[in-house]
């Protein structure tokens, strides 16, 4: 135990009681796992977890015990076939835990302006986004703090309007948004933060984080600007933090690199692969999730997010459809 970087003895042995605890109360994950004949009584480490496909959060309803949802989160897509579902016990539990994760890395959400810029979103009341920027901006308590719709005049004349103001100010923002605001528009702004969420997919045109912030550097005259990582199978995020750009999750998230053809298999820090999440808030879903994301480690577990697998390259996805649970 404890010997994969940036996981501590605690969060492995939470990890691992929670494992044991899917494993048998979770009837969809526990047939997965009978299914690939993962054997239990062997399973002493967090690196011998089998993560869940996140794809099957497209086609089946996972959840940890028997309980009605008080919310279902689904994510943003063109058709119902290619959008994920993650069915929500109690919505207050994720609230808590986003606004945890956020206060953890931005300090208390009251010293802050939070204003939102996030078409394609806000157009899906079942965003969980949606839902954690809505419950930032009611938690800051001040009537400066609200949505700007795509239109980067609007956005100019909102953020003037907060300039003068003692409070901190954060603009969130989708990555497309953004974009588009940097390249028709300019303000000078050097106290501003920025946070943008990705949201690149599906677009004509598609940079790397690194160009896409310069980009917003230039557009609104500041250097702190931000990354989000998160999606909708998640409860907990992830946040860049300083001028590497590197990702770092809330205390709840840890991420373990595994090998593209073999979802065992570790990877070294600095080795590409697959990116696989322990998120200690999904208690009524599922905790141990391999994403479609490409990335790799560094020994202080930190991370970084470099691409996406192609469906060809999966592994195990011939069980999307298998009747399980």
């Amino acid at each position: 135990m404890g010997n994969i970087p940036g996981i501590d003895l605690d969060f492995e042995k939470r990890a691992l009681e929670l494992f044991k605890f899917q494993a048998k109360e979770n009837s969809f994950y526990q047939s997965f796992l009978e299914i690939i004949k993962a054997d239990l009584s062997k399973i002493d480490s967090i690196s011998q977890i089998p993560f869940l496909p996140i794809e099957f959060f497209k086609h089946h309803i996972i959840k940890t015990g028997d309980w009605h949802e008080e919310k279902v989160f689904i994510s943003s897509g063109t058709t119902q076939m290619n959008r994920s579902s993650h069915y929500v016990k109690y919505e207050q539990r994720y609230l808590a835990n986003a606004v945890s994760g956020f206060q953890q890395r931005f300090g208390n959400v009251v010293d802050w302006i939070i204003i939102a810029y996030l078409p394609g979103y806000t157009e899906n009341p079942s965003s969980s986004l949606i839902s954690m920027i809505n419950e930032l901006i009611k938690l800051s308590n001040n009537e400066l703090s609200g949505f700007v719709e795509f239109d980067g005049s609007k956005l100019i004349n909102k953020l003037n309007e907060v300039y003068p103001t003692s409070k901190k100010v954060m603009l969130v923002g989708v990555a497309f948004a953004l974009a588009d605001f940097a390249d028709d528009f300019q303000i000078d702004f050097p106290d501003l933060t920025i946070l943008e969420t990705g949201g690149m997919k599906g677009r004509q045109r598609d940079f790397g984080r690194m160009e896409l912030h310069t980009s917003l550097s230039r557009a609104f005259k500041t250097n702190k600007i931000h990354s989000e990582y998160g999606m909708t199978e998640l409860f907990s995020q992830a946040y860049t933090i300083g001028e590497d750009g590197l990702f770092v999750g809330i205390s709840n998230l840890k991420v373990i690199i595994k090998d593209i053809n073999d979802p065992m298999e570790l990877r070294k820090p600095g080795r590409i692969g697959v990116i696989n999440i322990i998120d200690l808030a999904n208690v009524d879903t599922c905790a141990f999730i391999a994403t479609q994301d490409l990335g790799l480690s560094y020994p202080d577990g930190s991370f970084d997010v470099i691409g996406r697998l192609d469906s060809a390259d999966l592994r195990g996805c011939n069980l999307l459809y298998f009747p399980m649970g």
